[in-house]
């Protein structure tokens, strides 16, 4: 179910930014919003063979993202994130490191504050100690919404929820994630 819903999500999104792209105002284009976020996820396990267990993490995330046409933005994200948790045993650190493309789309970005929605996917390397079975690779789609308000004229405070589902591929079995993350973040805008 989860997939038919990303795969709707992700034609509505489709035919979002080809409408868009027929209506670009020349004004819009080429405009840079340069910003980072502090994260806050609760996250969700559940690993075939054993109980379900959840974490918490925080994460610093440095932020590009280009307007393309209208409204529409493309968000490249790099993310470096620590996360430990006793529950999983007494060494259990991860250290993940991971690239996020995301589209967004922003309503009335000429206002002083403005929603936006996004809709992302990416991969994620995981360094995992105390574990014998390293997650090597995780795709992670993501949905979110969020605010933009300007403090000045280029600049601007961001907050944003979003929901993530991982696919973990580990040597034996698949161990999927589910996350809810809240994020707070500043960014500066050129060509505004």
């Amino acid at each position: 179910m989860f997939r038919k819903i990303t795969r709707i999500l992700m034609a509505v999104f489709i035919l979002m930014f080809c409408l868009d792209a027929l209506a670009v105002e020349r004004a819009q284009r080429n405009k840079l919003e340069l910003g980072g976020d502090f994260s806050f996820s609760y996250d969700n396990y559940d690993q075939l063979g054993f109980d379900q267990g959840s974490i918490t993490s925080f994460s610093l995330t440095p932020r590009f993202g280009f307007f393309v046409g209208r409204n529409v933005q493309l968000e490249p994200e790099m993310s470096l994130a620590y996360v430990s948790d006793q529950s999983f045993g007494d060494d259990f650190e991860v250290l993940r490191l991971g690239f996020l493309f995301r589209v967004a789309y922003n309503f009335m970005p000429h206002q002083k504050a403005f929603p936006f929605i996004f809709f992302g996917i990416g991969m994620t390397g995981n360094s995992i100690s105390g574990v014998s079975n390293e997650a090597t690779s995780i795709v992670a789609p993501e949905v979110g919404m969020g605010v933009k308000a300007f403090i000045g004229r280029s600049s601007a405070l961001r907050v944003s929820v979003k929901f993530i589902h991982e696919e973990n591929s580990l040597g034996i079995d698949d161990v999927d994630a589910n996350s809810l993350n809240i994020s707070a973040g500043y960014s500066v805008f050129l060509g505004r």
